[in-house]
């Protein structure tokens, strides 16, 4: 047996060819390759099928392109073992979050508090003259989710906030294994399309990769196109929401309305696609449920050109204006060690000069062929989160026109045979019918024969860079396929720190402004 298995994206890997470790010798093992260079991706508890359980952890190898998984022998109830946390400071969300889960007390951890429990949350408090605190929520004005934000302020300047989620805790985990033990994943790509409503690309796609990685599917280069086309119209889609939002909270209100008008006319290319605005009902186990016609691509293409026009020339207005750079420079600044100590992720931690992109260190799909650029800022403020959107934005419509150029010239009508889902074939019987969706989209009714056979005893992880950052999907699976453990992290797990950190020492008029520059979710922290 190993010590630890190297992989790569969404390759399983046998839990009997791994060594199971003391939970002393587990943390001597993942602290080591931390110290070559791998980063956290997960730590979590898994039942061993027997009545115990057992720890699992996987990190990134980035350079390398290559995922290392670990694991420890079963623990008991009451055991415990010096935090990660101490010597490896990006463990600090995952051992609370396990602690919480399991009740594995990770011993010196220097902030171990909940992370989805509001009952009795003891909150940080300072004192000392014209402190004060600030509460806002759990309940917020208009449609906004619920979360709670305790700031400790002197005067105007905030010295700490304290963010404190899980008001809607959803049990999505739990109702994932469920879904899988009674009728395996047939329509649990809708379970996956409401794991976070703004990021439905990102978690299917996630999902998906996870199952047919632990069943041996073979997607069609077709069906693997449509999927990046998906992801990155979704990353186009929510960058120029964001700007949106961001050109709002300093009143440049042209910008407001130019980046909100060309949001509404991407995310209606995704219904002339599918049927749904946000690419609900498209990404299935197996493939997708929608085509694409010519005639749909050459509608697609139009509109997102003239997207690419219209926020091209208000990104140059916008970012030349004097009253918004005002206001978007030096505010909120996240430093290079800040992010990579409270391991940060996506988009964040780009700004902040950590050359973080699951596209590049982890493609699935062929998204290495794609013409994508590698983006980074090195401020960590507003004006460097608000930079790298603009630039994404500009590069994912570009990304998209070119796969849509592709499918203009292809057949529109698929038989899709591949090497099935498990034991069974997927049959994709594309029928062009002419009505379809918008201007005629091209329906694709799928039939599943069979179910999904997954591989016994074995781990899986896959990994998806949403528009927030990386999506990570792992399942663990019993002797005899089932999966005993679906974990899923939302990169919002990573990044609700991180705004705590980039408020410290701004006034607290500024934090809308940092709070839309990260535009984390409540429902992907609160599974």
């Amino acid at each position: 047996m190993n010590d630890f298995l190297s992989t790569t994206n969404a390759v399983p890997v046998s839990l009997e060819a791994l060594e199971p470790h003391s939970l002393p010798e587990f943390r001597r093992r993942v602290l080591f390759l931390c110290a070559a260079g791998s980063r956290p991706l997960l730590l979590f508890a898994a039942p061993d099928g027997q009545g115990g359980r057992f720890l699992v952890a996987a990190l990134a190898e980035d350079a390398q392109h290559t995922i290392q998984v670990l694991r420890s022998a079963p623990f008991a109830p009451d055991d415990s073992y010096p935090s990660l946390t101490g010597d490896e400071q990006r463990f600090h969300m995952l051992e609370r979050e396990l602690f919480e889960d399991e009740g594995l007390r990770p011993e010196g951890h220097p902030w171990l508090k909940p992370v989805r429990r509001t009952t009795g949350y003891d909150f940080f408090q300072m004192e000392g003259d014209g402190i004060h605190e600030v509460a806002v929520g759990p309940v917020h004005a208009g449609v906004i989710e619920p979360g709670h934000f305790r700031f400790q302020c002197s005067g105007e300047e905030v010295h700490h906030l304290e963010i404190s989620l899980g008001y809607q805790h959803r049990g999505v985990e739990a109702l994932m294994q469920q879904g899988l033990a009674t009728r395996g994943p047939r329509r649990l790509h809708q379970l996956a399309e409401s794991i976070a409503g703004d990021s439905v690309a990102a978690h299917t796609c996630a999902h998906a990769a996870v199952l047919e990685g632990l069943g041996g599917v073979q997607i069609t280069p077709r069906h693997a196109a449509l999927r990046l086309l998906a992801l990155e119209l979704e990353r186009a889609a929510m960058h120029a929401a964001d700007l949106a939002a961001l050109a709002g909270d300093v009143a440049f209100l042209f910008g407001n309305a130019v980046y909100g008008a060309n949001r509404t006319l991407i995310i209606n290319s995704m219904l002339e696609l599918c049927g749904s605005r946000f690419t609900r009902g498209l990404i299935r186990v197996g493939g997708c449920a929608w085509d694409c016609s010519p005639q749909v691509a050459a509608s697609m293409i139009a509109n997102l050109k003239k997207a690419a026009q219209d926020t091209d020339l208000v990104g140059k207005v916008m970012f030349a204006a004097a009253s918004v750079n005002s206001r978007f420079e030096r505010t909120g600044t996240v430093t290079r060690q800040q992010a990579h100590d409270a391991g940060l992720t996506g988009l964040a931690a780009r700004a902040s000069g950590l050359p973080l992109d699951v596209r590049g260190s982890h493609p699935l799909w062929g998204y290495q062929d794609l013409p994508l650029k590698a983006f980074g800022e090195e401020t960590g403020d507003v004006a460097a989160r608000a930079n790298l959107r603009r630039y994404e934005l500009a590069d994912s419509l570009a990304a998209c026109i070119h796969i849509l150029e592709g499918f203009q010239s292809v057949q529109a009508a698929h038989a899709v045979s591949g090497s099935g889902v498990g034991s069974g074939a997927v049959q994709a019987a594309h029928a062009v019918s002419g009505s379809g969706v918008g201007s005629g989209a091209v329906q694709a009714a799928h039939a599943v024969s069979g179910s999904v056979a997954l591989s016994p005893l074995s781990f899986n992880v896959s990994l998806v860079e949403g528009w927030r950052g990386e999506v990570c999907h792992a399942a663990v699976t019993g002797p005899d396929g089932q999966v005993l453990r679906y974990k899923i992290k939302d990169p919002s797990l990573n990044n609700w720190f991180g705004l705590a950190l980039a408020v410290r020492d701004n006034g607290i008029s500024d934090f809308p402004l940092c709070n839309k520059s990260f535009d984390l979710s409540y429902c992907g922290t609160d599974l």
